[in-house]
């Protein structure tokens, strides 16, 4: 008798696993999928392309430690940004605190109407280009929700214009996002910058991560806890 409680026990314990290790990847995914939009930016307006459906107030990158790189150089939004015609310019977005982040657009259109809907590329497998922006637009955005460390795209126009760039980029919550948009004047006497983009990336850790770790252990102990209380009546 006691042997057949033993095994009653023994396969109760068993199943009493399966819907704690269910609870644990949920909740993980749950944190990984964060609030960005899963498979890219909902919509490519400018200046508003994920605060739809995100709530909270814009603000800079640099408020969260996020950079523009073009070559070496960081850009500056307040101030206009020369390249040269039919030159491929590396831009690359990344934090200088070696945070991770989850979702980003990076629309590029011409100031006086210019199609430049070739004229950006991204260079990533996490990132596509957004069929949501027409007319003469480009947008490049995230494949996924996972995190991130950086965005690298291609920048080349084969004529000088004067061009406008609008970077919106999601972290881990909904009241986290943030935005910047560059000048670019796009001219026959300039070149591109030899130096690539510093790394980041060993400096730090994912605090958004280390986030999404913590919970989903709180959430494995609960389990665990209910259903050891379970067998225990």
């Amino acid at each position: 008798m006691r042997s057949m409680q033993s095994v009653g026990i023994l396969v109760l314990s068993w199943w009493s696993v399966v819907p704690c290790l269910f609870c644990f990847f949920s909740a993980q995914y749950m944190i990984e999928r964060g609030h960005a939009y899963p498979y890219g930016a909902g919509h490519c307006e400018t200046g508003t392309a994920i605060a739809r459906g995100h709530g909270g107030s814009r603000r800079s990158l640099s408020e969260a430690n996020f950079g523009l790189f073009w070559g070496g150089t960081e850009m500056d939004p307040s101030s206009p940004t020369t390249m040269g015609v039919n030159i491929d310019h590396t831009l690359t977005l990344i934090r200088t605190d070696a945070s991770k982040f989850m979702g980003f657009l990076i629309r590029l259109s011409g100031q006086n109407g210019e199609n430049v809907s070739t004229a950006l590329v991204g260079t990533e497998t996490f990132s596509k280009k957004s069929n949501l922006c027409t007319g003469g637009v480009v947008g490049i955005t995230h494949v996924s929700s996972k995190s991130k460390e950086r965005v690298t795209v291609k920048l080349n126009y084969p004529a000088e214009a004067d061009l406008f760039l609008e970077v919106t980029v999601v972290t881990n919550t909904a009241s986290n996002w943030f935005y910047d948009s560059f000048d670019l004047n796009v001219s026959g006497n300039a070149t591109a910058p030899i130096a690539t983009a510093p790394d980041f990336t060993n400096t730090g850790s994912s605090s958004s991560a280390n986030l999404g770790l913590s919970t989903s252990l709180v959430f494995l102990v609960l389990c665990v806890a209910t259903f050891s209380i379970f067998l225990s009546v």
